[in-house]
């Protein structure tokens, strides 16, 4: 306690608190130096062109790019055309940033077509993975590259044999005339009609049909008009995934193991979907049938026809991105179809008149063929709102875009389907709803496929550019499940539109909105639901 003492070990420790005060300052000025010359070398890449020969979209930040003005204030069509569309050169070229990596967007349908088969990969990104591993499992095609993502592909694509196809095309008719009639009987419980919420309906369609056709299993959310069990618990996991997805910076969505209600809840409705798909696996491996004819029976026997690598996880997962594949896809647009026949009238008259040519009043659509302009219908919906409306793909390989402009190996390609679908060079009149792109009318008065350079008596609407229509994507990695997209939609729209009529509330406003991957109704399209009389 000598007084000189404590001034001496005072003093001492004052220096130290000062040194080591010294030392902190010097590391954080330097690392703010570090990150002010790294912003700098950054505004200075996201001001210069990335490819030579190519235009670059003006004003990106130098961390985020271009991805805030493509999706300001939630407008996807606005982002698209400011960044995309106004920004290209007259051959519908653009680079752009897409966060700190270069970019190349393409609008021709020739360039989206050489892209597509140019490539299969998509570069893996850490946070999407983060959220696809948990909610689609590490083993979803949607996530897979190489020579594992090439395996799988082959046994899910030929699982979808003719007489898988046919069987489901069973099921997609009785989903459809249930759906019918529990919308026939509502609107008969409240006075002649019928308001709902389209998009809601038309998912538990869509969830009812694969249950059926794929599983085998009947969820009857059709026949209720309310989601089962399964079906809730799946729709809440997609709208999680929505949701965090759209929070990349909250670490309650991206950290699973936090102990929050929705972390519980998510794990619960997680754990009995996957339990539910992951028992009937195990069941059809161990007896299969072969008097079924559902899907998961044609996937089992495909994978051992192909040596039988697909373990029950991999099976399991592969369930799960068809389940999510084709209930967003394909409810959207089943909605927007009904919307846009809806708000056009000697369309949806032309497409009853040949829906009740050949249906009648049977509940049993043979083949889906032989509803060509119905057909058309759906490929006018999907070309003017489709569900994805963007893609990516990295090329494998230099690809020559243009004489002498070569984009390298890895580079970034943003195919963006909305903006090549809604270009006038691609498809004259591109707002125009116009299913006579698809088909013509024969000598016999019958609709029949139409095809660019045929000669035909259509001066006014040209023939669709197949090579630009990218709903379902394009190249290796196209829709596995394209076939049955198209079959589901076109039989369930023909039992729908035979017993009924929607019709848009009064002074109704599309308002399409962006949700994780898709893009569908804000406000999942409100209609007055009637019988159909005559």
């Amino acid at each position: 306690h000598d007084p000189a003492t404590l001034i001496t070990h005072t003093a001492e420790l004052s220096t130290m608190v000062l040194a080591i005060l010294a030392i902190v300052i010097v590391i954080f000025t330097g690392i703010y130096l570090w990150a002010m010359e790294k912003k700098k070398q950054m505004e200075r890449a996201a001001a210069t062109p990335p490819f030579e020969g190519i235009p670059s979209a003006p004003g990106a930040h130098w961390f985020f790019g271009h991805l805030g003005q493509m999706n300001k204030d939630g407008d996807f069509q606005k982002g698209q055309k400011t960044v995309l569309v106004d920004s290209a050169k007259a051959d519908g070229i653009v680079s752009f940033k897409f966060l700190t990596t270069p970019a190349v967007s393409i609008l021709l349908g020739k360039d989206a077509k050489a892209i597509l088969n140019a490539s299969s990969y998509r570069q893996p990104i850490s946070f999407l993975k983060i959220h696809n591993d948990v909610f689609l499992g590490p083993y979803a095609l949607t996530a897979l590259m190489g020579k594992e993502w090439k395996y799988y592909r082959t046994v899910v694509h030929r699982s979808f044999t003719p007489a898988a196809l046919r069987s489901s095309q069973e099921a997609i008719n009785l989903i459809g005339t249930t759906l019918a009639k529990s919308l026939l009987h509502a609107c008969s419980q409240n006075g002649g009609s019928y308001q709902a919420t389209v998009l809601p309906v038309m998912k538990m369609a869509t969830i009812d049909v694969f249950g059926l056709a794929v599983l085998g299993q009947d969820f009857e959310c059709s026949a209720n008009l309310k989601p089962s069990p399964i079906a809730s618990a799946f729709d809440y996991l997609a709208d999680e995934y929505t949701r965090r997805l759209a929070r990349p910076w909250d670490p309650s969505g991206r950290c699973y193991w936090l102990p929050t209600a929705a972390n519980r809840r998510h794990k619960r409705e997680r754990m009995f979907v996957r339990s539910f798909v992951a028992k009937l696996v195990a069941e059809k491996r161990l007896h299969p049938s072969s008097e079924k004819k559902d899907l998961l029976t044609s996937l089992v026997k495909a994978n051992e026809e192909k040596g039988g690598e697909m373990s029950d996880a991999v099976l399991a997962d592969t369930l799960m991105v068809l389940l999510f594949g084709g209930y967003d896809t394909t409810s959207i647009t089943l909605t927007y179809a009904l919307y846009l026949l809806a708000t056009h009238a000697d369309i949806q008259a032309q497409c009853v008149a040949e829906i009740k040519s050949v249906l009648g009043t049977e509940n049993s659509l043979k083949d889906p063929a032989d509803l060509p302009y119905t057909r058309a219908v759906v490929l006018e919906t999907l070309r003017l709102y489709p569900a994805a409306p963007v893609t990516t793909r990295n090329l494998e390989k230099p690809l020559e875009i243009r004489p002498g402009v070569v984009l390298p190996l890895g580079t970034m390609c943003y195919v963006p389907i909305w903006s090549i679908q809604r270009d006038e060079r691609n498809f004259p009149h591109p707002q125009d709803f116009r299913p006579d792109r698809w088909v013509k009318k024969s000598a016999g008065e019958t609709w029949t496929e139409r095809f660019p350079n045929e000669n035909d008596d259509m001066p006014d609407i040209a023939a669709a550019n197949r090579d630009a229509f990218c709903a379902f994507s394009g190249g290796a990695r196209n829709c596995v499940g394209r076939v049955l997209a198209m079959q589901e939609a076109v039989t369930l729209l023909a039992f729908l539109l035979r017993d009924l009529k929607f019709q848009c509330v009064k002074d109704y406003k599309l308002e399409p909105t962006l949700s994780s991957f898709v893009q569908k109704p804000v406000d999942d399209l409100p209609m007055v639901i009637k019988p159909r009389y005559e």
